[in-house]
């Protein structure tokens, strides 16, 4: 079973009641059952302002937009043994005004968003061809529970 230990996963920039621990560990989960994943993860989580996610997309992916989450792999091997996938950024603002916007929990949101991010952290990619899109919109649908996932929302949907 994966295990994300707390001493070497740093989350920075949002509210303890947000339950990021706790949903992470739901993911993995269903990632290790599914056979996507063995082992022990490593990631970093951040939670930025609007300002710094458009200064991001603008630099690293060339789109003048905010946001909501942005994935940046860096797969090694951490000193613990773990895997270490790479970093996750999260918008605060966005994440609070799409869990509005699609009527669910901060929580619920969360888990679509970073359960999008982990799956780039792991070489899936939306965007290279509509196959890779066909095939990571299917496998966000299978993690997901009761939710069809990121890339096959509707309107109002921000490209990651």
């Amino acid at each position: 079973m994966p295990q994300l230990r707390k001493d070497i996963l740093e989350v920075s920039g949002c509210t303890a009641s947000w339950g990021v621990v706790k949903i992470l560990k739901k993911i993995l989960t269903r990632l290790h059952k599914e056979k996507i994943i063995a082992g022990k993860i490593v990631l970093s989580v951040s939670f930025v302002d609007t300002t710094l996610m458009l200064r991001l997309n603008t630099h690293y992916r060339k789109k003048r937009k905010v946001t909501d989450i942005l994935s940046f792999e860096q797969k090694s091997l951490s000193p613990q043994n773990a895997s270490f996938l790479g970093d996750l950024v999260l918008c605060t603002p966005v994440v609070k005004k799409q869990a509005k916007q699609f009527q669910h929990s901060i929580q619920k949101e969360l888990e679509i968003l970073l359960t999008h991010g982990i799956l780039h952290l792991l070489g899936y990619d939306h965007e290279r061809s509509d196959r890779a899109k066909t095939q990571m919109a299917r496998l966000e649908k299978k993690l997901l529970i009761n939710s069809s996932g990121l890339i096959n929302r509707s309107s109002g949907r921000q490209k990651t």
